[in-house]
């Protein structure tokens, strides 16, 4: 008929194929060359994610200088253009987290001079004044140091994100006195506005 046919022909059956050395020199001969390649692409691509993922936990953890490695800001992919985009980011929130630090402790700052001569103030007020011990001048002077105290805890918030372990240690509070203060002080506010509302 014209018509050209091939026939393959082999020595061993399959299943005596697989218990002849020679296959298994030659499966291992075609697979290392290929287990190596695949290797190295997949730690071509996993190490950047891994460099990248090690900046954003120290990031994480307070470390506002991490940023991604030069190795990585330098490649043009796609995994290049994510850690320079990382480090955009970092910089970004470190300016924003230094200025907050650098206003809170500024406010700070320029809250104690104040509070300083309101206390010389209450204690000037107190020798020339009959009655110094009225509950109203109490409760000045009152306010006055609870103020004080927030200026010293912004200050010390300060230190605390600037990495500046203080000297104090924690001390207890009780729960009951804090609880007193704050219905004393409900009660101040409701009188005081009862007499403002009467004197309207």
């Amino acid at each position: 008929s014209g018509k050209r046919y091939a026939a393959v022909m082999t020595v061993f059956e399959p299943g005596e194929r697989l218990l002849r050395s020679r296959f298994w020199v030659n499966m291992t001969l075609a697979m290392v060359p290929s287990g190596l390649v695949c290797l190295l692409l997949a730690l071509y691509i996993t190490r950047p994610i891994t460099r990248l993922r090690g900046t954003a936990q120290r990031l994480a953890g307070g470390d506002l200088s991490a940023r991604s490695s030069p190795q990585g800001t330098a490649r043009s992919d796609e995994l290049g253009d994510l850690a320079r985009d990382f480090d955009t980011m970092a910089a970004q929130i470190e300016r924003l987290m230094t200025a907050q630090r650098r206003f809170v402790a500024d406010v700070s700052h320029e809250l104690g001079a104040p509070l300083t001569r309101l206390h010389l103030a209450l204690a000037l007020l107190r020798r020339r004044v009959d009655g110094a011990t009225a509950p109203e001048l109490q409760r000045i002077e009152r306010e006055t140091d609870r103020l004080s105290n927030l200026v010293q805890q912004l200050l010390l918030l300060a230190g605390l994100e600037a990495g500046r372990i203080p000297a104090e240690t924690l001390s207890p509070v009780s729960l009951r006195s804090l609880c007193d203060s704050i219905v004393e002080d409900a009660n101040f506010e409701e009188i005081g506005r009862a007499s403002c509302r009467e004197r309207v």
